[in-house]
């Protein structure tokens, strides 16, 4: 999960969310896992998470409107050249 949060950062470092519809097939890992990697990064302090409104969103009611936002913190959350070198070894793939 720490992996799949770091790879979707966006460049200013800020919130990430997916729709859990898309999220397996975007991101490779099981509803299951998301939330075992995702209680385990909470619980060791390294993840911020909380349910809102999708960015740029603010007038729907749509199902999924409503998501899980995840921001990293403390050692995990990525440094601007950590970031970039993120940024760079993607365009690579």
């Amino acid at each position: 999960m720490l992996l799949a949060l770091l790879a979707e950062q966006p460049k200013d470092g800020g919130e990430v969310w997916w729709s859990t519809r898309r999220f397996e097939r975007r991101i490779g890992l099981t509803a299951s896992t998301r939330t075992r990697g995702t209680k385990e990064l909470v619980d060791a302090k390294l993840l911020f998470t909380r349910r809102g409104q999708r960015p740029n969103d603010k007038k729907t009611f749509a199902p999924e409107s409503t998501v899980t936002i995840y921001k990293l913190q403390g050692e995990a959350a990525p440094t601007k050249a950590a970031r970039k070198k993120t940024v760079a070894a993607a365009k690579r793939k």
